[in-house]
Order: structure tokens, then C-alpha cells, then sequence
């Protein structure tokens, strides 16, 4: 009798009783049928808000449907609509849950949401737990996730734990694009500085990490369902990986702040107790008590003389991977000071992979700002990265990241102006001490002395030889021989990237018409008439003009730019 009586006082406040939640299938919906919703809107205080069914959509998404539905009664959705951050705040009529708030549109006169019917989510609770770093489908309308009614999925704040306002400004569009709505706050990391719910309910904040350390960035919303150590979050994807596996948080909701395209709370991602598995169309399914496996970065720095380092660990989602990378390498240098001053920046970026394989890029780059170097510098690595994530030929697993970065107050680039040898004149295979003359940003003319062999197969009565950057050099070899560049193999495209030229090494080269092929990838310089003529119409072979390499990889402690060409006269060896 007592608890029959507990159970009545409960369902009289509203509050659904979990071991017995009931369904309300979204084919006993009708318009005009009222009920409550469940979200936080200050500190971690579950509060609810009035819920007015419009209509409901049948069969206009993958699985069932959509519920329109008009939400009212708490004074922030009177002032601000509807509000990111309630993704996934759970609607519920004749106190039986019918789903998740999900969707809403900008600047609508009224606060008008879309409402994931509940038994699409609970679907993903019969998926299989899976830890996978790939999968990604990029759905058909990019990352906000639209019904046929015109609603698209809420955004969801995206809190930058340690992070600056130019950081925010500087990858804005890219984060915007993954349907966030990027903004900074202090990363705590003494968690009794805030109220920490006993456990997660219906209605409670919830947070998804993305990167932890010395930035964190974590998504905030709302949790739908729980189930034993299972829960229902958002509605609507985060990232629509299918298989997900990011820290998953209590939160804590420090305000609302109102708009007029759209509002959104702003709050901290707290203590972690779980981690994600599923993240599908209706929804993001978490586990509690598991820790999500993520990807440790460490980003040493070598600022003005000032050493030090920083500790990050990101979520290994193929797709975020290489902006999260990027902003994790941002994020450590500007802490450290200025980036407005005249400077060169020395990088290596070592990924260290599974079955002992390691890629490892070092460049050098120079710019009026720091950030401007950076922002380049760090092409060096996303590019390299999204292609190894991505490759054709095998799965790969990155054990762990490390960027090396070093920043001199100073623009040390020279440029190339003239090339000089002693005489005209030379027979095939002789020596040649050429001098290269180079004028460096705001400083006196030098010469550097290299020393090179000329080929000794050359007929051609002229020669000519061309002094570039050893990158430029790489270029126009590309151009002139692109299958060189379209590796067949894992081992090939590590190889090729571990093989990248620096911009501040010299090259000297040529451009010949030797026949060669490339074969799977492989290069066979110079083969004979009869194997070339055999050859040169398979599918992976290549001829033509190409560039003959001189020598390359000649150290300059300066960035070269440019490039001069000098024509030597080639003798007969018998004169």
C-alpha cells in the first residue's frame, strides 16, 4: 500500500517512474494533445516546460516519423525559443514518453520544435557495441540533419574548455559545419567547484567530449531514456559515425543565453562516467562506467626559448580527427604568447602507428604572424593524415600523436637570384662547382658552393640545370610524373610522406626525355628500348619528359624561394 502511494505521488508531480517508464507509440499521437517536457536551464536542476502536439508526420524519415509540437512555460523558452542544448529533452503525455526533442528552424516566431519519436531510439539500444574509429557516413544534407517538414536538427553548443575567443573566430566555419555553435569557458578541473548530479535521469545535462587535457571541448545536451547502466541522448546524431566511442559527462548548464537566429545554454561538460557507442540518426546511445579509448596527442614547444609541453587526448573519429588535431596544436602555442610578430617555425609531427609503423613530417615556415605559420604548417600534417586515416589499402590504428614546435622571433627566407659556374663548357660526367647566389629578407647577399657530377650519358650539346627549393623541385617532378605520386600500398604512401622535401634544402635538377615507367607505384628509371617498348602501354606505366635529379636535400639555414636555370655547353668526351 505504501508504495502504491509513492508511486501516485510521484506520477501527481510529473515525473516518470524509470523501472516502469511507458511508451506512448507515435501512432496514438494526435494534434492538439498536451503534455510536459524535461530539460535544465540553470546549475543541474531538472525543470519542466509545457508541450502542445501540432501535428505528426508519418513515414518522412528513415524509420517512422516526426512530431510537431509547440513548447511553452518556462521563462527562458518564453524569452529565448527553442534552446541548444535541449536535444534530447524528453516529451512526455499522459506522463508515457513519446520521444526527444530534436529539431527546430531559426528565427520562428514561435518556439515550434520536431520531436524523434521514441521508439526510433530505442532501436539503437539493440545495435551492437562496437569500438570503431571509422564508419563514417556523411549524410545527404551535411552535419545539421533535416526532416521533410523543413525542421533541422538542433545545434549543439560546443563548450572550448582553456580556449580564447581567436581560436573560436579562427575555426568557427569548420565547427559551425558540424552543426555546433562553438563557444569558451573555464575547463574545471576540480569538479567540486560544481554541483554533480548523483546520476543521470530523464531531463538531465549531459556532455559528450570530443578532446580532454589542457583544451577540452565537449558537446552539451540533454539525456531522453535510461535503462540499468544505458542511456538515450540528444535525438539526433552528433557525429552519425555508427559506431561512437567519446567520453561521456554530467554537465552543468550556467545560464541561457536568448537570440534571435537561435539561443542556446551555455554550460560545462564535468565529471566523466561513461562513454558513447552509438551514434545514429535518432540518437546517441552511452553506456556508464566504461572508459572511451582516445587518442593521445602531445605538442612540445620550443617558444622564444621558453620549453614546455602540452597533453591532450582526442576522440578517434576519422572525420573530426585532423580539426581536432589542428586545434589542439593552436591551442598550446597561443597560450604561450603573442602571435603577432615577424617569426620562423620549425615542426616535426610524428604519428606513431600499430605493427611498429611510424610517418614522421618536419618542414620549416615563415610568415609575418605566427598564426599565419601555424595555420600552413599544420597543412603539412592534416593532409598526410586524412589521406593515411582514409587509404584504400588497410586499416590503420594511430597509437599516438607528438608535434614538435619551435618559433623564432625572425622571417629567415632568402631567395634565389643568380647561379654561377667557373666555365661554359664541360664533358659528361664532370664535376661542376656552381654558386648560388642568395639574398635573404632584409639581409646581405651570400653565396652557398655545391658541388655536382653531371650525368655521364648526356648527349645533348646543352644542358641545362635549374636551382629550386628542394618542395619546388618535388613539384614539378609531380607534374612531369604523376604516377610517382599515386602509391600502391600502405608501406608506399608512408613512404612517400616520410620522404617530403624541406623548404629550406636546395635541389639542383634537370628535365630529360629518359624513358622510365612506373610500375605499381615503383619507379624503373632508364630501362632498355626493348623493355620500354613492352611496357609503355600498361595501365601503371608513365613516359614522357621527366625530371632528372641532380642532387637534392642540400641544407640552407634559410627558407629558399625561387628558382634561376644556367645552360652549360656539353663537349664530346673525345675532344
Amino acid at each position: 500500500m505504501k508504495r502504491v502511494k509513492i508511486i501516485a505521488f510521484l506520477l501527481l508531480l510529473g515525473t516518470p517512474v524509470l523501472a516502469g517508464t511507458e511508451i506512448m507509440p507515435l501512432k496514438d499521437i494526435r494534434p492538439g494533445m498536451k503534455g510536459y517536457g524535461l530539460s535544465v536551464f540553470k546549475g543541474v536542476k531538472i525543470e519542466r516546460f509545457d508541450v502542445e502536439i501540432i501535428t505528426v508526420s508519418r513515414k518522412t524519415r528513415p524509420r517512422s516519423g516526426m512530431i510537431w509540437a509547440r513548447i511553452s512555460g518556462h521563462p527562458d523558452i518564453e524569452k529565448a525559443g527553442v534552446i541548444a542544448g535541449m536535444s534530447g529533452s524528453p516529451v512526455y503525455i499522459n506522463n508515457k514518453l513519446i520521444g526527444a526533442l530534436a529539431f527546430s528552424g531559426s528565427f520562428l516566431k514561435e518556439a515550434l520544435a520536431g520531436i524523434t519519436p521514441i521508439e526510433d531510439m530505442l532501436d539503437i539500444l539493440k545495435k551492437e557495441d562496437t569500438r570503431t574509429s571509422s564508419g563514417y557516413v556523411p549524410p545527404p544534407e551535411g552535419k545539421q540533419y533535416a526532416s521533410s517538414d523543413g525542421l533541422r536538427s538542433i545545434k549543439v553548443p560546443l563548450v572550448i574548455g582553456n580556449g580564447s575567443e581567436n581560436l573560436v573566430s579562427l575555426y568557427r566555419n569548420e565547427l559551425e559545419q558540424m552543426n555546433f555553435i562553438p563557444m569558451t569557458a573555464d575547463s574545471y578541473s576540480n569538479f567540486d567547484q560544481l554541483e554533480i548530479p548523483r546520476k543521470f535521469e530523464p531531463g538531465s545535462a549531459v556532455g559528450i567530449y570530443l578532446m580532454t587535457g589542457d583544451l577540452t571541448l565537449s558537446g552539451i545536451g540533454t539525456v531522453t531514456y535510461t535503462n540499468g547502466n544505458k542511456v538515450l541522448v540528444f535525438g539526433h546524431p552528433m557525429h552519425f559515425s555508427g559506431g561512437s566511442d567519446c567520453p561521456l559527462a554530467h554537465a552543468y548548464i550556467h545560464t541561457v543565453i536568448p537570440g534571435l537566429d537561435r539561443s542556446f545554454k551555455m554550460g560545462t561538460s564535468t565529471k566523466i562516467v561513461g562513454r558513447t557507442y552509438q551514434d545514429q540518426l535518432a540518437g546517441v546511445a552511452g553506456v556508464l562506467n566504461q572508459q572511451a579509448d582516445m587518442l593521445p596527442v602531445q605538442v612540445n614547444y620550443d617558444f622564444f626559448n621558453t620549453r614546455g609541453k602540452y597533453n591532450y587526448h582526442i576522440i578517434r573519429n576519422n572525420n573530426y580527427l585532423p580539426n581536432l588535431l589542428s586545434i589542439a596544436v593552436y591551442s598550446a602555442l597561443e597560450m604561450l604568447g603573442s602571435f603577432q610578430e615577424k617569426n620562423t617555425l620549425d615542426f616535426t609531427f610524428e604519428i606513431t602507428l600499430d605493427k611498429g609503423k611510424k610517418l614522421e613530417i618536419s618542414n620549416t615556415m615563415s610568415s609575418l604572424t605566427t598564426a599565419d605559420s601555424l595555420k600552413n604548417s599544420m597543412q603539412y600534417l592534416l593532409t598526410p593524415l586524412a589521406n593515411l586515416l582514409n587509404n584504400k589499402f588497410e586499416n590503420v590504428r594511430i597509437e599516438n600523436v607528438k608535434a614538435d614546435i619551435g618559433i623564432k622571433s625572425r622571417i629567415h627566407v632568402a631567395e634565389i637570384k643568380k647561379i654561377i659556374a667557373p666555365k661554359r663548357a664541360y664533358h659528361p660526367g664532370e664535376t661542376v662547382e656552381l654558386k648560388v647566389k642568395l639574398k635573404p629578407y632584409r639581409g646581405e647577399e651570400f653565396y652557398r658552393n655545391i658541388s655536382i657530377q653531371l650525368p655521364a650519358n648526356l648527349e645533348d650539346k646543352k644542358f641545362t640545370l635549374i636551382v629550386s627549393s628542394d618542395p619546388e623541385r618535388e613539384y614539378v617532378d609531380y607534374l612531369l610524373s604523376p604516377q610517382k605520386y599515386n602509391p600502391q600500398s600502405l608501406e608506399q604512401l608512408i613512404r612517400l610522406y616520410n620522404s617530403l622535401p624541406r623548404a629550406t634544402d636546395l635541389a639542383v635538377w634537370s628535365v630529360t626525355k629518359d624513358k622510365g615507367v612506373v610500375i605499381n607505384g615503383e619507379i624503373m628509371n632508364k630501362l632498355p628500348g626493348s623493355y620500354y617498348s613492352i611496357l609503355q602501354d600498361s595501365l601503371d606505366s608513365s613516359s614522357d619528359r621527366s625530371l632528372m635529379q641532380i642532387k637534392n636535400k642540400i641544407p640552407v639555414d634559410y627558407i629558399v624561394v625561387g628558382a634561376c636555370s644556367l645552360t652549360l655547353e656539353i663537349k664530346n668526351p673525345n675532344e
